[in-house]
């Protein structure tokens, strides 16, 4: 069963950093087998959020996205992520 990463970002704060993550974290993300499915502002259709920009990144199933989440090279990465942004971050069971 697909396991997901979903962010949430409200604000950047630093887009230098954002831009160091971005060009480093594809090679990581690609060895646990995750997959951008979706990085885009999104379009609000219930309720409130201050969310400027949604991600969903999809792996093979819960193992792969916690190996990568909690794998040493992603960790500078997050750490860099949330040094630059504000918002939250998920890992969820797909059905």
């Amino acid at each position: 069963m697909s396991a997901y990463f979903v962010a949430s970002v409200t604000a950047v704060t630093d887009p230098d950093k954002l831009k160091e993550y971005g060009a480093n974290v594809p090679s990581v993300t690609q060895k646990y087998g995750g997959k951008v499915i979706a990085a885009a502002p999104p379009e609000l259709v219930e309720g409130q959020s201050e969310s400027i920009r949604l991600i969903v990144v999809e792996f093979p199933d819960m193992d792969a996205a916690k190996g990568w989440y909690n794998s040493e090279e992603y960790k500078p990465l997050a750490a860099l992520r949330i040094s630059a942004t504000e918002g939250v971050a998920f890992l969820v069971d797909g059905n």
